[in-house]
């Protein structure tokens, strides 16, 4: 009985995924095909905008229909790259679960780049940014548990059969070294991208400005100290002890880079991926996720403080 109520539940949120990614694609086909304004204050259609957002709903609807009806190819990749079995319900439903994760993480950081682009290069305009509610901010930052952590140890657990730190290098073993590691990174990482940031600015002329964190300096230092320890939790888990452990280093850093490309400047693009490859470094050499999410938070408390108290 509990075999057949999980292979419906398996079904049922099959069908609601591909349910929301097809809505989600006609959607923006009618917008494309009957061109209104999407943003207000932009008398524009956003036309790349709008086809950005068709494509990657349609990738990941095609890619969840080829998983159900069992297309070959995909299958064979699967099978080989990954521990799942298709056919199985538990595996049938994280495949599902994490399809949705993945559209839902990705595809909004970048076609808000594709909007931001847009709007600075074709229509000649500055952003504005409304300014953060501290509520809003931390409400977005806990429900961001559910793609980066609770999803991936799902999947760790359900699909690799693997123990917490075996699929996701969450473990106590060397943690006062792993600890130290994570602060000298920290500190060697804000040299090193501070100088290339430099050599950025001045000499080939790219923006300096960091929207994100100017929004964030202006809701205090302890909204700053929340943000800086959780994100840097839930992100080195998801893209380091995830996607790190299941592909590579250069993947797993271009995939961060991508999730910082929805303020549509390029140093932002730019030093996620050189702090990836930095820390996936250190997730490679230690083993741990714990030196990753040290590193990441003090780096971040160390630029938002200092941008609180120094400015």
């Amino acid at each position: 009985m509990f075999s057949n109520r999980f292979k419906l539940l398996a079904r049922l949120s099959e069908f609601f995924v591909a349910s929301i990614l097809f809505l989600s694609s006609a959607n923006w086909l009618i917008f494309y095909l009957d061109p209104v304004g999407l943003f207000p204050g932009y008398d524009y259609s956003f036309p790349l905008f709008t086809v950005g957002s068709l494509i990657f709903s349609i990738v990941f609807l095609g890619i969840l229909l080829a998983y159900i009806f069992r297309q070959g190819d995909l299958i064979n990749f699967l099978t080989e790259k990954t521990d799942i079995d298709p056919g199985k319900p538990v595996h049938d439903l994280m495949f599902s679960v994490m399809v949705f994760a993945l559209w839902f993480l990705f595809s909004q950081y970048i076609t808000q780049g594709i909007a931001i682009l847009e709007i600075k290069f074709i229509l000649g305009e500055e952003i504005q940014f409304p300014s953060l509610d501290p509520f809003s901010l931390v409400f977005q930052q806990i429900l961001m548990i559910i793609p980066l952590v609770l999803i991936p140890i799902a999947w760790n657990k359900s699909v690799n059969n693997l123990s917490l730190y075996e699929g996701l290098g969450l473990g106590t073993k060397n943690l006062i070294k792993n600890l130290g590691y994570g602060v000298l990174t920290a500190i060697v990482t804000i040299a090193v991208i501070g100088l290339i940031n430099t050599i950025l600015i001045q000499f080939l002329g790219a923006s300096s400005e960091n929207i994100l964190m100017d929004r964030i300096v202006k809701l205090g230092p302890a909204i700053a100290i929340f943000i800086s320890i959780f994100a840097g939790f839930t992100e080195e888990i998801f893209f380091r002890g995830f996607i790190q452990t299941r592909t590579n280093i250069w993947i797993a850093s271009i995939l961060f880079a991508v999730t910082h490309s929805g303020y549509g400047i390029i140093i932002q693009i730019i030093s996620p991926f050189l702090f990836g490859l930095i820390i996936g470094y250190l997730y490679e050499k230690t083993e741990s996720i714990i030196g990753p999410i040290v590193a990441h938070s003090t780096m971040n408390m160390i630029s938002l403080l200092g941008a609180i108290f120094l400015t």
